[in-house]
């Protein structure tokens, strides 16, 4: 549920308090990255997209080429096309990161919805679903910007490859 202050708030004060809101999401969709990463995921499992419905805020989360590194894109157009979509909202996600809820709990509830093949999200809920059963730690800056610049390079470099036919 959206914040009924942030929502009724005009002007310079709105514009705070949105601010705040998409520094803190991102910050905790930064965490969920180095959860994933931290995660026993397969090295080519998918790229993962997630969106935040009421902030419509997209975050991909793109596999390095090493295997054992992920890129986090944040503020992304949108998933690419073999991405797992994974659908939520801030409340959710605020709550998996301070250990209060499972990824795996959020499905279960109907609060988290997950879009891709089946062996898709039976791989990621397998990796990733006890995410939330403690509170994530925060991720330093330097972290965030070595993800961020990652995730951008690899977002490119898998573009063109499909532009250019050679993936």
């Amino acid at each position: 549920m959206p914040d009924p202050a942030r929502i009724m708030a005009r002007g310079e004060t709105r514009k705070r308090l949105d601010e705040e809101a998409f520094r803190k999401a991102t910050l905790a969709l930064h965490a969920v990255g180095e959860a994933i990463e931290s995660a026993d995921t397969p090295s080519n499992g998918p790229d993962v997209a997630i969106v935040l419905i009421d902030a419509m805020l997209w975050t991909r989360f793109v596999h390095a080429g090493d295997g054992q590194h992920l890129g986090v894109v944040s503020h992304a157009a949108g998933p690419r096309e073999g991405d797992l979509v994974v659908v939520t909202d801030d409340p959710v996600l605020h709550a998996i990161n301070g250990g209060r809820l499972t990824l795996a709990e959020a499905r279960e509830k109907g609060l988290l919805r997950c879009y891709g093949t089946p062996d898709q999200e039976s791989v990621f809920l397998a990796a990733c679903g006890s995410l939330g059963e403690q509170p994530l730690p925060e991720v330093a800056a330097n972290v965030m910007m070595r993800r961020t610049r990652l995730g951008l390079a690899m977002q490119e470099g898998k573009q063109e490859g499909k532009e250019d036919g050679s993936s």
